[in-house]
């Protein structure tokens, strides 16, 4: 039996960047807690379905951006520390 997605996620629509997502913690996540977990579970890879890289970490927000494998991105929909999840698109001028 899967666990339903708790973790709202956010679709860019329009000049979507494949595979890369923003995710951004809760209030109450521990960010190096949480990117133990993900190095753990998760090493970096280029594998479509497991792969995982941080690509930035923000600083303002309790975030940062990752290239995530299918694999991987259900299981951020599951991380009771994820406040959401967006997929990033480029800008239009």
């Amino acid at each position: 039996m899967s666990n339903p997605s708790v973790v709202p996620m956010f679709q860019a629509g329009q000049n979507a960047i494949p595979n890369k997502y923003l995710i951004r913690l809760n209030d109450e996540a521990d960010i190096t807690d949480h990117l133990s977990w993900l190095q753990r579970e998760h090493p970096d890879s280029d594998d479509d379905e497991l792969g995982c890289q941080v690509v930035h970490k923000y600083t303002l927000i309790k975030g940062y951006a990752a290239i995530l494998g299918r694999s991987t991105l259900e299981d951020f929909t599951r991380r009771n520390d994820v406040e959401s999840i967006t997929e990033d698109h480029k800008p239009t001028y």
